[in-house]
């Protein structure tokens, strides 16, 4: 059995998830965190290991990134897909989330507080977004010599597109080309969010929700804005994709078969096949595999228990932080490495191995970041939402 760690080698999978479950399990012994009993645990838990996913595709990308500067997906299915499988999953998730809110008001005839709820998304998505922008900003200031390479107004400009969770693009900031790899060009999928979330009042009227005129006309015009953008169909497929598993999850014979070994063994054959079978998981066909395996997991399906252990869920909660600020670890290490030696000299072994020294690092900061700066304004929510 060959261990070499070459660059697309399948070993850093392993490696990274134990050093990342082991870093948790000592933040859980420090802090005490105990997992509630909560509806969806079992998306709850599955959250982290989607945002480490993600953070092994764009540790890939750097490495062939570092070599011919071109920001692309890594010659390899494997890694391709832990991207692309994340986000999908993902918008799922927001899909099943929230589309099951709107079944339970309408089930029990409460109508919806829309100001409230879009209260709570700014709470969650706007803090830590602001942030990752200030640390991403001072990268920029130090890469560029703390002087002013752009026009002011040009530089004002550009800041303001990412300051608005790049809604006119995502541009190159006071000369720094690839600005975007700093924060490993994560922010492409928030503005999806965003408009999935102002687009709830129209999906809550096709539920029989009433809503008020004004909701509704903001629905409609999200919903105009997403057309406007031109977005992928695929990702927009992803979203239907968690709306139909709010609907099948709610009926109790696929709950009783999500429950059993079998199902886990069907998620794990789905997954595998969806990796061995296709470079991308951008097609029909992948599409209504990763559905399938999702509306397990949101009928009930733990994964063998894996999903609903107390470190699951740590990884969970700090999910968007490790989103988000994974990009910076990355970029501030190896930018650091760069004062010594060029990142690109490094073998496909010393880049995996610098990986796994980035991984606790990454995970501690995420955990301080989610306590200290996502969970007070959370917890400022005047009516509780499912996260």
């Amino acid at each position: 059995m060959d261990l070499a760690l070459d660059p697309v080698s399948p070993w850093p999978v392993l490696l990274v998830l134990c050093v990342a479950i082991v870093t948790a399990r000592l933040l859980e012994r420090f802090w005490g965190v105990i997992a509630p009993v909560g509806r969806y645990r079992s998306i709850e838990g599955l959250r982290g290991y989607l945002a480490l996913s993600v953070f092994l595709h764009h540790a890939c990308i750097w490495y062939f990134y570092q070599r011919d500067h071109v920001w692309a997906v890594p010659p390899s299915r494997l890694y391709t897909q832990l991207g692309q499988v994340g986000v999908a999953f993902f918008f799922m998730i927001t899909g099943f989330l929230f589309f099951s809110k709107l079944l339970d008001h309408r089930d029990r005839g409460i109508p919806i507080d829309w100001a409230a709820l879009f209260r709570s998304r700014a709470r969650r998505l706007v803090p830590l977004y602001l942030f990752a922008m200030l640390l991403m900003a001072l990268c920029v200031a130090q890469v560029s010599g703390w002087q002013l390479q752009d026009h002011l107004l040009t530089l004002i400009r550009h800041g303001l597109s990412w300051v608005f969770f790049t809604a006119w693009g995502a541009p190159n900031l006071n000369g720094v080309s690839h600005t975007f790899t700093i924060v490993a060009g994560v922010t492409w999928s928030l503005p999806y969010e965003l408009l999935f979330y102002a687009s709830l009042p129209v999906l809550g009227g096709m539920v029989g929700l009433r809503s008020s005129r004004k909701w509704t006309a903001m629905g409609a015009l999200a919903l105009l804005l997403l057309l406007a953008r031109q977005p992928v169909l695929i990702h927009v497929t992803s979203f239907l994709g968690g709306i139909l598993a709010a609907w099948a999850a709610r009926h109790p014979k696929l709950q009783m078969f999500a429950s059993s070994h079998l199902a886990s063994w069907l998620m794990i054959l789905l997954l595998g096949m969806e990796v061995m079978m296709f470079d991308t998981a951008y097609g029909a066909i992948q599409s209504i595999m990763l559905t399938a395996v999702f509306v397990l997991i949101a009928s009930g399906n733990t994964l063998f228990g894996s999903l609903t252990t107390n470190v699951s869920y740590i990884l969970g909660q700090m999910a968007y932080s490790i989103y988000m600020l994974h990009g910076l670890c990355l970029f501030m290490v190896f930018n650091t490495i760069n004062g010594y030696v060029a990142p690109s000299h490094l073998s496909g072994h010393d880049h995996w191995l610098t990986i796994m020294m980035i991984v606790p690092l990454l995970v501690v900061f995420s955990f301080v970041s989610f306590v200290f700066w996502e969970k007070p304004f959370m917890n400022k929510n005047h009516q509780r939402w499912s996260e």
